[in-house]
């Protein structure tokens, strides 16, 4: 069958959704700092309520003792609990994607295959995170991508209505028994065939402290029709020839395409989190969540009101929320990480 563009899925963009999940922290996740985030989901979840956003909440027993409270100052609807034991908070590298079937006009979800960043972690219950998912939802519209013979993540994925780019680096990672140059392969033939948007690639190490080998969503996100990439003007970052590489990359890519608004997103030396132990933590600006026209920011507790100013002026078209991020920076994930928007259908 000749493929065009017609009859090809459209990847959700981030300006489609208005829906969220999450997973609820447990203390048997092993998380460093519970209560701390649980604070921090009780303060997504308000916002997200008071944007009448609609929240698919997973945890390992009934509604949490704060989300009854919280549940209690709003509308209920806008909540929908579901029991499921995870093995740790960060869906989006194990929820199914979602596409849009123009022709038809339906939601398509593609399922794929995930091992926790090549078997770092444990994995038994998230794996299997994606038909649970769909069954909550009523959908069983799949097309497995690759026929899941490829190891992915959604964090290592962005898009907007004409473009995406995966991060080659934590294919190469996370795929270590197969080959390589046939991932790749397979990925650009299940792209050609079934997806609209024109794929590209980059191949960059993650910024210091990223324990999925270099997720793309603390490097590189699409803001509309534009491109913003996590950049610094200082020598003194420990990821400034990192940056200075995904940079080049990234000129390359758009020379020539339709892509004629790169922005540069800075990161300052004060910019950056440590642990504890004195260990760096993937801070980035890039790992926002948006949803319809509010975006989630991160923020490392060092701003100023020049760097906010500096932010909103950058996403002026929508609503900027700033949320403190370090209890998930202590967990090696950030905002885009720990949850999933996509778009909920009638």
């Amino acid at each position: 069958m000749e493929f065009n563009k017609k009859n090809k899925l459209h990847l959700t963009s981030d300006q489609m959704t208005n829906s969220v999940a999450l997973i609820w922290p447990n203390q048997n996740m092993g998380l460093n700092q519970y209560d701390l985030l649980q604070d921090l989901y009780s303060e997504l979840l308000v916002n997200f309520l008071q944007h009448k956003t609609r929240v698919l909440l997973f945890s390992e027993t009934s509604l949490p003792d704060k989300v009854k409270i919280i549940q209690n100052m709003f509308d209920n609807e806008y909540i929908i609990h579901n029991e499921y034991k995870s093995d740790d908070i960060w869906l989006r590298d194990y929820c199914p994607m979602q596409t849009f079937d123009p022709i038809n006009k339906r939601d398509v979800f593609l399922s794929y295959s995930y091992n926790a960043y090549g078997e770092k972690y444990n994995f038994k219950n998230d794996k299997h995170f994606f038909n649970y998912f769909l069954n909550c939802i009523n959908k069983s519209d799949v097309i497995k991508f690759c026929d899941n013979e490829v190891i992915f993540e959604g964090g290592n994925i962005v898009n907007n209505a004409h473009f995406c780019l995966i991060n080659l680096n934590c294919l190469r990672h996370h795929n270590k028994d197969g080959d390589y140059y046939k991932i790749k392969k397979d990925i650009e033939s299940f792209f050609k065939k079934n997806i609209y948007q024109q794929l590209y690639f980059i191949d960059i190490p993650p910024i210091t402290g990223d324990d999925t080998n270099g997720h793309i969503d603390n490097l590189v996100r699409f803001y509309d029709d534009a491109i913003l990439i996590m950049s610094t003007d200082s020598p003194f970052h420990p990821d400034f020839y990192k940056l200075k590489e995904l940079e080049k990359q990234i000129y390359n890519i758009c020379d020539g395409k339709n892509i004629n608004n790169i922005i540069q997103v800075k990161h300052e030396c004060r910019n950056i989190m440590k642990n504890e132990k004195n260990e760096i933590l993937p801070f980035s600006y890039l790992n926002y969540l948006k949803i319809s026209d509010v975006i989630y920011m991160p923020l490392s507790g060092n701003e100023t009101d020049e760097d906010k100013s500096y932010l909103k002026n950058i996403f002026k078209k929508d609503n900027l929320v700033f949320i403190h991020s370090k209890p998930l920076l202590n967990e090696y994930g950030g905002l885009h990480c720990c949850s999933y928007n996509w778009r909920y259908f009638e």
